[in-house]
Order: C-alpha cells, then structure tokens, then sequence
C-alpha cells in the first residue's frame, strides 16, 4: 500500500470519527435545548455555529495536510544511489589480494616493513635523547642557576658553557 493511499485512508477515518462526534454533539445539545428552554436555544445556536465553523476549519486543514503528504510521498529522492553490491573494481582488488605473492613482492614487502620498524625506532630514540638531555639541563638549572648564566644574572643572556641553554633565549 502506497503512502498516498495510506493517506486517503487516514483522511477517512478521520471524517468519519468527526462526523460520529458531531451526531454525538447535536444529540446532546438537543436534550439540553429541551431541558432549559426557548432563551437559551439562541445562545446555543450561536456556539454551535461557531463548532460547525471550528470542525470545518479542521477538516479543510486536515484534508490539505494529506493532499501534501500524498503530494510529497511520490517525491523522488535526488541523491546518489547507494552501493548495493560489489562493482567490478572491488572484485579484482579482492582477487588480487588473494593470489599468492612472488618471491620479490614478498621480498618487498619485508624491506619495507623493516625501513619503517627501523625509522620508527630512530625516532623513538631521537625523542629518548632530546628528552634526557632537557633533563639534565633542567638539573643543571635548578641545582646551580648561576653557573649556566655567563656574564648576567638571567637566562636570557645565554650560558657560557655552550649551547646547553640556547633553546631558552
């Protein structure tokens, strides 16, 4: 069942569901009219008139709401379709992923992999060292501040023993 039908059919269970509530609602204001009297029977009038005019609002309302929903239901969608299975590409990167590998692609891959185990330990030991020699500059400092400084009284100025401390100018 498409959306606009469901729509439809939604629309007339609602009209329907009103129009019982409105025989409900007449029933009841006429056992009313009879137990007050003739006076009140103008006033009822007016306010049912005022229920008509609500319920018929509604119902335009409600009618338009569905038109726009069946309406925008059968919209099609304007993105990019999804992938829905394997395209060409994707089966021959898995059919080359899986053929067995020469003995210079497996000797590639192991060169490889080593240079990159290699780089890796270099800079691990790299950042081992500078951090041991921040360190020891940092002791140096803090166990005798004056030492590092040469010719002033500041780190600033730099040190005259080197260049221990040019990072901190």
């Amino acid at each position: 069942m498409s959306a606009k039908q469901k729509a439809l059919l939604k629309q007339a269970d609602q009209e329907a569901a009103r129009r019982q509530r409105e025989e409900e609602e007449k029933e009841k204001r006429e056992a009313a009219a009879w137990k007050v009297g003739a006076k009140d029977d103008a006033r009822s009038r007016a306010e049912e008139e005022k229920e008509a005019e609500k319920r018929r609002k509604a119902a335009e309302k409600a009618a338009l709401q569905a038109a726009e929903e069946a309406e925008l239901s059968g919209v099609a969608r304007t993105g990019k379709p999804k992938k829905k299975g394997k395209d060409d590409f994707d089966m021959l990167k898995a059919a080359l992923a899986q053929q067995p590998k020469t003995k210079a692609q497996k000797a590639a891959e192991e060169k490889k992999k080593q240079d990159e185990e290699r780089r890796k330990k270099e800079e691990e030991a790299r950042l081992k060292k500078e951090q041991e020699r921040q360190v020891t500059i940092w002791i140096n400092i803090l166990i005798n501040p004056l030492s590092h400084v040469g010719g002033g009284s500041s780190l600033k100025e730099g040190c005259s023993k080197g260049n221990c401390c040019k990072s901190y100018r």
